[in-house]
């Protein structure tokens, strides 16, 4: 099967990785990382539990995914399956990046067989996690490009902007929320193997009714 990306979209605090780490932990033919390379994770006094790959500026992967119409769509990919073992078998790769939210048009018009999977969280909600989370104490990934506290919580407002207008156009909907992830794969990801629960790793990473998941298949997409 070809590589089939699935490129997470998420802002600040808002546990956005937590959908795709219970994925990757049951299902071995979908993974966020490559074999061959030690993956990075966040300062373990911190509270985020960051680990695996980030992508975006400031950090080892994605230096310019803020810059996407200036790296172009060949680039893009090509930076993106060089970072993955070749020999891997598994065709579901999560690419996780903040930076996406600001160019989702340009991301459906040029790489339209990829998957866009936006993890929804209210805002002030997002934003008062990641500072008990850690804050600027937060080695991994690197906030560095958004400078300081206020400019952080300023675009996190514009990012989720962003996520709603493009979901709102494509006449996606809301149909379940974590606490029901058995549900929402089922009707979203079919492609997942069957006979996995995800109610015991639900329950242990604490996943509940505020973290809101929608599935946008790029040229596949089939509208409710």
């Amino acid at each position: 099967m070809n590589k089939q990306y699935i490129l997470t979209i998420g802002v600040a605090g808002s546990r956005w990785g937590r959908l795709e780490s219970m994925i990757c932990k049951s299902h071995p033919h979908w993974i966020d990382s490559s074999s061959w390379m030690e993956y990075n994770m966040d300062n373990p006094k911190n509270n985020t539990g960051h680990m695996h790959a980030f992508w975006g500026p400031y950090n080892r992967l994605g230096e310019q995914f803020d810059q996407l119409e200036l790296l172009g769509a060949e680039q893009f990919r090509h930076q993106m399956d060089k970072e993955f073992d070749a020999t891997d078998p598994a065709p579901y790769r999560f690419i996780r990046c903040h930076w996406f939210s600001y160019q989702l048009e340009w991301l459906a018009k040029n790489c339209p067989d990829m998957w866009l999977l936006f993890v929804f969280r209210e805002p002030e909600m997002s934003l008062r996690w990641w500072h008990e989370s850690g804050s600027w104490d937060i080695s991994y990934p690197n906030y560095k490009w958004y400078g300081t506290s206020e400019v952080l919580e300023r675009q996190v407002h514009v990012e989720n902007k962003y996520m709603h207008k493009f979901i709102k156009d494509r006449g996606l909907k809301f149909d379940y929320s974590l606490k029901d992830i058995d549900k929402w794969t089922a009707k979203h990801m079919p492609e997942l193997e069957p006979g996995v629960d995800f109610g015991p790793l639900a329950q242990a990473d604490g996943l509940d009714s505020t973290l809101w998941p929608i599935l946008y298949k790029g040229n596949k997409n089939v509208k409710d």
